[in-house]
């Protein structure tokens, strides 16, 4: 049972994380969306010339 007590709050301190772990790389998915939108922005620009 003593393991327990030391294990529980490790267990409830990584799943405490996962919340923000998970916005962190959301935000970065979106960023990278963006900027390959605008990537493929100033290509068709650049090819209108």
């Amino acid at each position: 049972m003593a393991i327990y007590g030391i294990l529980l709050p490790k267990v409830f301190d990584v799943y405490s994380y996962l919340p923000s772990f998970y916005k962190v790389v959301n935000d970065r998915r979106k960023q990278d969306s963006i900027s390959e939108e605008l990537d493929r922005f100033k290509e068709q620009m650049q090819n209108q010339k």
